[in-house]
């Protein structure tokens, strides 16, 4: 099993806001259950693989946006930058331009040349792991090495991220970035979930917890306001714009801003739902990508954490059924009762996510019988078992 799969399954200044610990989180997590099984759990094997894992990425060196050797337009190397992942030189043209996509097939010069997302992909996983090393062990050691990363991603002045994406998924030839750039980020809210794990440490001071909600303020600011939002942010109808709406919602949260994640959910994710999923369940703008189970996966997931981020602002999503009779509940029981129809059903790490999905459903939707549809009978990691 690779580390990938196993730390998978693991798991502004503008807008005013007001700093209180009632906005730390979690928020997709929920701090009650995994207090309840931090009790049951004691020092089981489970919690001896979490220490074994949470120890080794102890010993990974912490990088930075600012460690990239591509330099962005703007000449700061804090700002991210990623390319898109589908896009290839032109076979047309002498130089390659404009790059032509090719849909479900990875130009590896998106992360071999530009390392950002992978920098960023590593840094909240290793995150998720730290915090719930700290949150069941109490060992200090894995919350100074969370708020060591966070300082380098967020709080130094000369390392921390700049809070946009005006550089990201750029198109050689075509564009310098991308709206879409918002599925880069989609982590942060795991990453913010184990931040919030260890904030009854005395290494995570409210200094460190004011400046993250700063950052965040700013970024949610971004997403919401900036030209490239305004311009773009319409065009996203599929997952990407799935996980832009669990991000808007996120931050929210974070930065004190109930009754923005309150309108949001109102205003965007009830007509999304609509737009997403037909009468049987079927994600109807996945199905068509050649990776399609990949996508309706991870669509769904997304869906699963708005779902439960809903549930801060006392908003049942997990049983809502829209004013056309879709839903996050049709929507999941098709997935997992048409799977064999379905490119890449066996991918061990879509299982593992799947298997994760089920558990959550099991206790979230109401009159559910726990089935797994006839997937593969691969156990989940027992790491997961500490999350849902």
């Amino acid at each position: 099993m690779t580390r990938h799969i196993i730390i998978f399954t693991l798991i502004l200044s503008f807008l005013s806001f007001n700093i209180s610990r009632s906005a730390d989180g979690p928020f997709i997590l929920k701090r009650s259950e995994l207090e309840i099984k931090r009790r049951n759990i004691g020092n089981s094997k489970i919690v001896l693989d979490l220490i074994t894992q949470a120890d080794s990425v102890m010993k990974i060196k912490i990088k930075s946006i600012t460690d990239k050797k591509i330099i962005p337009p703007s000449g700061d190397k804090r700002d991210f930058v990623s390319m898109g992942q589908y896009w290839w030189p032109n076979p047309n043209t002498k130089n390659g331009l404009p790059y032509i996509r090719r849909d479900g097939k990875t130009n590896p010069e998106s992360y071999k040349l530009v390392k950002d997302r992978s920098y960023l992909y590593e840094m909240c996983r290793n995150a998720e792991i730290l915090g719930l090393a700290y949150f069941y062990t109490g060992n200090e050691k894995y919350a100074i090495r969370l708020k060591n990363i966070v300082e380098a991603w967020f709080l130094n002045s000369k390392t921390r991220m700049n809070p946009n994406l005006n550089y990201g998924q750029y198109i050689p030839g075509r564009v310098d970035g991308r709206i879409q750039s918002v599925v880069d980020t989609r982590d942060f809210v795991y990453l913010l979930d184990a931040i919030a794990l260890i904030n009854n440490s005395p290494n995570w001071t409210s200094s460190n917890q004011k400046g993250l909600q700063q950052w965040f303020s700013e970024f949610l600011e971004w997403l919401l306001y900036s030209k490239m939002s305004k311009n773009e942010v319409k065009s996203l109808n599929n997952n990407i714009g799935t996980a832009y709406d669990m991000q808007v919602i996120y931050y929210s949260l974070f930065v004190g801003k109930k009754s923005l994640a309150k309108d949001f959910i109102k205003n965007s994710v009830y007509r999304r739902i609509n737009e997403q999923f037909d009468l049987a369940g079927r994600q109807i703008l996945e199905e068509v990508r050649n990776n399609d189970f990949g996508y309706s996966v991870a669509n769904l997931r997304y869906w699963f954490n708005i779902a439960s981020l809903a549930e801060n602002v006392n908003i049942d999503l997990w049983n809502y059924q829209s004013t056309q009779k879709k839903s996050i509940k049709a929507a999941y029981q098709y997935l997992i009762t048409n799977n064999k129809n379905f490119k890449n059903k066996s991918d061990p790490s879509l299982i593992q996510s799947m298997n994760a999905m089920t558990r959550r459903a099991a206790n979230r939707f109401k009159n559910y019988k726990l089935s797994n549809g006839g997937l593969s009978s691969l156990s989940l990691m027992d790491i997961e078992l500490l999350k849902n």
